[in-house]
Formats: structure tokens, C-alpha cells, sequence
């Protein structure tokens, strides 16, 4: 959900995330620590009123195609760990009916 919301804005607050999502702080959280640590978004500090504690702001810094192929890929894999293990399954039962 914040990377669907993230993708429809130029930029956003975490707040402007948990009220256009209805996700909740510690949700968004991890969904921005996640798109930070693969390098997706940059984050800036912005004064509203120039008063209080500043507001950090995301954006996207890679194309939604970046993102598109890293979860493709990791269909493919994911994909092919399944198909491995259902193969070693079969193998295991085979070898039990035999034995």
C-alpha cells in the first residue's frame, strides 16, 4: 500500500502515507525502511511554519520499472524454491513406498 500510494504522489510525509493508506505508523515504517535499504527512495526534511520538529518527506529516486523487475525476479525465485522442494518431496516419498 505505501508503494502504491508513494507511486501516485510526488512526495509524502509519513502521515500523508498512514491517512491515504489507513495503514498505521509502524506498517509504514517497515514498508520505508524496506524501500530505503534497496535504495527506491530518497527522503528530505521539510519546516512547516517554521515551527516544531521538521517533517522528513519521501520519493521515489528509480523508475517503477526498477521495482516491477525486483518483484518479478523474486516471483521467479520464489517460484523455483517451490518447484524444487515439491520435486525433493517426491523423491522422498518415492523412496519411502520403495523401501
Amino acid at each position: 500500500m505505501t508503494l502504491v500510494y508513494l507511486s501516485n504522489v510526488k512526495e509524502a510525509s509519513s502521515r500523508e502515507i498512514e491517512i491515504g493508506t489507513g495503514l498505521r505508523q509502524p506498517e509504514i515504517s517497515l514498508a520505508i525502511n524496506f524501500m530505503s535499504d534497496n535504495k527506491w527512495i530518497d527522503s528530505r526534511m521539510i519546516r512547516v511554519n517554521k515551527k516544531g520538529r521538521p517533517l522528513r518527506v519521501y520519493s521515489f529516486c528509480v523508475p517503477m520499472e526498477t521495482i516491477y523487475a525486483f518483484y518479478e525476479l523474486k516471483a521467479h525465485k520464489d517460484y523455483e524454491e517451490s518447484v524444487l522442494k515439491i520435486n525433493q518431496l517426491k523423491v522422498l516419498i518415492q523412496k519411502k513406498d520403495y523401501t
